[in-house]
């Protein structure tokens, strides 16, 4: 049951937090490929890969991460919503509530 947790955790952060500066990113796509744009942001496919430039404050990055990758952050919460249920056989609503009541009460 938790031999998947790992697995499902690195591709949590992966997506979630994988902050990628990806500066020379500008020079290798040309300006047509440029998918989506945010403030200083942009995202571009080239080859099977996706490239995401982030740059400015923390907010601003925050922010960026959000709006360039909303399609694949939603996707992600949808397998995991999914693939917890089958492997654990609980509900999605089953973590939400543990988060809420057991690790909420003691962030800062």
């Amino acid at each position: 049951m938790l031999r998947n947790i790992p697995r499902i955790s690195f591709a949590c952060l992966l997506v979630l937090f994988g902050f990628t500066d990806l500066s020379h990113a500008k020079r290798l796509a040309p300006a047509t490929q440029q998918a989506n744009t945010s403030g200083a942001g942009y995202r571009f496919d080239r080859g099977g890969w996706m490239f995401v430039h982030l740059e400015g404050t923390a907010a601003e990055i925050g922010f960026q991460h959000g709006q360039l990758l909303s399609a694949e952050i939603a996707d992600l919460l949808n397998v995991m919503k999914l693939e917890t249920k089958h492997d654990t056989k609980r509900d999605w609503n089953f973590y939400r509530d543990r988060t809420q009541n057991v690790l909420a009460p003691h962030r800062p």
